[in-house]
């Protein structure tokens, strides 16, 4: 075999080996493309969990007990969140809710991303707490009370007066009478 010949059957067996590199590294792009895609889908997902999950009540003030349905959705995902807020102190509040993505979690290549989502907090209000809510419902209930005694005054009152219009038109009877 001449040195030409041995040349050229080793660049031949070069060539099939960047061939079989070629079509290593171009499974190895579809592979990472198709992860790319899967982890937008999920960035997709969790957006819309925390969108459903901003949507529920944060504080109870008015309240002692403020429970919510929200949902959220972001590109082609959608999930829904329910939770509740407790007024546990003038200046003191807790919340907690949960969210469920519509459509399952989205795996990509080191892993998955889930398809529920949960949040915990606790709000501390410092300075001075503005009660307007909480004096302009009590002040509500009084005048409701209030409302509630005059009426019943009123009613005694016009029962005297009929009884008192009577006793007027017997007089004017008896006095009428020769």
């Amino acid at each position: 075999m001449s040195q030409q010949s041995a040349s050229l059957l080793q660049q031949g067996v070069a060539i099939d080996g960047l061939s079989s590199e070629m079509s290593g590294v171009k499974q190895s792009i579809a592979v990472l493309d198709q992860n790319l895609n899967s982890l937008g889908n999920g960035v997709a997902g969790a957006t819309a969990l925390a969108s459903a999950l901003a949507s529920l009540p944060v504080e109870s003030v008015q309240s002692p007990l403020s429970c919510g349905v929200g949902s959220g959705g972001y590109s082609d995902r959608y999930a829904l969140a329910m939770g509740c807020a407790v007024h546990l102190a003038s200046s003191l509040s807790l919340n907690a809710g949960g969210a469920y993505l519509f459509g399952g979690s989205s795996s990509y290549g080191g892993g998955s991303l889930s398809d529920v989502a949960g949040r915990f907090g606790l709000t501390y209000r410092f300075g001075a707490h503005d009660e307007q809510p909480t004096r302009t419902a009590q002040a509500q209930r009084k005048l409701e009370q209030d409302l509630k005694a005059v009426k019943d005054e009123n009613r005694a009152l016009q029962s005297m007066f009929m009884a008192l219009q009577r006793r007027v038109d017997l007089l004017h009877a008896a006095a009428a009478k020769p």
